[in-house]
């Protein structure tokens, strides 16, 4: 049995290098207690083979590794991270075909992030950059060995960060980690590259610093992505469980097994730091919007969460859910009820995270805001085309939070969900979307259904073929402590073309 292990390299971890990681995943597979697979001879070693080795120093989120086991195994991810250092999370593994060809020979390019560290490298670096991949050839040497760098970089640009802009950095931001000065580098557009990394062509992220003019000691690289050759085998997912596991799950069998209030007891009883990323994300995103938005949030479920921050912008809200339950249970606190949930911790967290004084007045407020620009509630289906009941109807901004990704069962399926949602955005306006990582199963009462598994590159790849402009995606994540049926979060906003 071939498993294909994907994991994150972070924190002290980066200064490990190749054959020592290899060391520790040995190490750690042992400790997991995992059937593993041994090659033979004299001296028989545990069958393990890693994508592309990491340069010392460089962090990572996009690490590969194929791991060969004896026999069939449940609960690969949560054994495997209980017993790993820190620094290495575990975001998924999933069951290869035997007949596969080596990692090492799949890999034909990898993405890397950079970011500067220091002051003084702004200016005239989109010039820079220019100039390099306009160059017809650029002639390096490396280890007494002459070659052309320019064929390597297949793609080199300046990542902006809307967020970061003046309007947008909150005061703490602005004072730098802990409340102290200013990072020396804060300002500094990271910059990806996209670098061949085949047997014998390897582009190498320091080079082109190099030719950018940028020393390596001023930046922070971590590689994003992988990228390999079309597989030709078909993959299936190992499941954690024994339950016979479905695909999305119908509007109906929405309606006959989700329970709003035992949702809301469970997952919305008190703001986490969870909930504090997130909020984080959707009030920076909305500093750099425009006032008076006409604003959809798609796929609510029962929470209003965001509508917490999203009233503050609004001019106009619809509100949207597949679950008839879930409407009525945000028609009852539009409405007062006495038996509607409280919002008011998640208001709070609202104004906090916005810079405003947490007191009564200012939650009741907020909260007589949102009950104002909420205007209309309706069913949505995130597989239909046309995936609200109005027809020609866009808006400026649309959100979906933790509904697309379980719309899906594969990439190219939330792709398409993407796609139907975005036809209600209006060009030139914004999409703002949240979906889970780590997860490929999820439980609506006491049925299993499968979801996709999303990387950045994924999200960032599907708002590109839904039709948003490069430069203006801006994507975040959130990483759990300790991972057990998901890892993390990816946030994302874009504006469409």
């Amino acid at each position: 049995m071939r498993v294909r292990i994907t994991f994150s390299k972070q924190g002290t971890l980066r200064y490990v290098g190749n054959l020592d990681l290899h060391k520790i995943m040995e190490r750690s597979l042992r400790r997991a207690d995992l059937p593993l697979a041994y090659s033979h001879g004299y001296h028989p070693q545990p069958k393990i083979n890693l994508a592309a080795a990491l340069p010392l120093g460089f962090a990572s989120r996009a690490e590969v590794m194929d791991v060969w086991l004896n026999r069939d195994v449940q609960g690969i991810v949560p054994s495997l991270q209980a017993n790993v250092p820190p620094g290495l999370i575990i975001l998924g593994a999933t069951q290869v075909d035997e007949r596969e060809p080596s990692l090492q020979t799949q890999v034909v390019a990898a993405e890397y992030q950079v970011e500067i560290t220091e002051a003084g490298y702004a200016a005239g670096l989109n010039e820079k950059i220019a100039s390099v991949m306009e160059s017809e050839s650029i002639p390096r040497e490396r280890r007494g060995k002459k070659y052309d760098l320019r064929p390597l970089i297949e793609e080199l640009t300046l990542t902006p960060d809307p967020l970061s802009s003046p309007q947008a950095v909150s005061p703490r931001r602005a004072r730098g980690p802990n409340g102290g000065a200013p990072l020396k580098g804060e300002g500094n557009p990271p910059i990806f590259m996209r670098l061949t990394s085949r047997e014998g062509a390897t582009g190498r992220p320091e080079e082109v610093l190099d030719v950018l003019g940028i020393p390596l000691e001023d930046t922070r690289i971590e590689r994003t992505n992988l990228i390999f050759k079309e597989r030709e085998y078909e993959r299936r997912t190992l499941q954690d469980n024994e339950v016979k596991v479905t695909t999305y799950p119908t509007a109906d069998e929405f309606n006959r097994h989700f329970d709003p209030k035992a949702y809301l007891k469970e997952m919305f009883h008190a703001p986490d730091d969870e909930d504090q990323f997130s909020m984080s994300f959707i009030v920076k995103a909305l500093n750099f919007l425009p006032d008076r938005l006409f604003i959809h949030e798609f796929g609510g479920g029962p929470t209003l969460y965001s509508v917490a921050a999203l009233a503050a912008k609004a001019r106009e809200i619809h509100f949207s859910d597949v679950v008839d339950a879930n409407l009525r249970e945000v028609d009852a606190w539009l409405k007062s009820r006495l038996d509607a949930h409280d919002w008011n911790p998640y208001i709070a967290l609202a104004l906090g995270v916005e810079g405003l004084p947490i007191t009564e007045a200012n939650i009741n407020e907020r909260a007589a805001l949102m009950r104002k620009v909420v205007k209309q509630l309706m069913h949505c289906d995130a597989q239909r085309n046309s995936p609200i009941e109005l027809e020609k109807v866009q808006y400026d901004l649309v959100t979906a939070h933790h509904c697309t990704d379980v719309a899906a069962t594969t990439v190219q399926e939330w792709i398409g969900v993407i796609q139907n949602v975005t036809n209600i955005v209006r060009h030139g306006g914004w999409l703002m979307l949240s979906v889970t990582t780590g997860a490929r199963t999820y439980e609506v009462g006491d049925v299993i259904f499968e979801c996709v598994n999303l990387t950045k590159d994924d999200v960032r790849n599907g708002l590109l073929a839904a039709g948003y402009r490069k430069e203006s995606i801006i994507l975040e994540s959130y990483e759990v402590e300790h991972p057990q049926e998901y890892s993390g979060i990816i946030m994302a906003l874009a504006c469409r073309h």
